[in-house]
């Protein structure tokens, strides 16, 4: 994986957190679901 991937995949995870209106109480879930999804591909 490039470091360009990186830095794709933490802006994404900024966007997603960032667009959240209400904090998640199941936040670490989410961010577990991005990790897999990422490493997936």
């Amino acid at each position: 994986m490039t470091q360009w991937d990186e830095y794709k995949f933490l802006f994404t995870i900024c966007v997603t957190l960032s667009q959240r209106t209400i904090p998640s109480n199941n936040l670490e879930e989410d961010l577990s679901d991005l990790l897999d999804t990422h490493q997936d591909r």
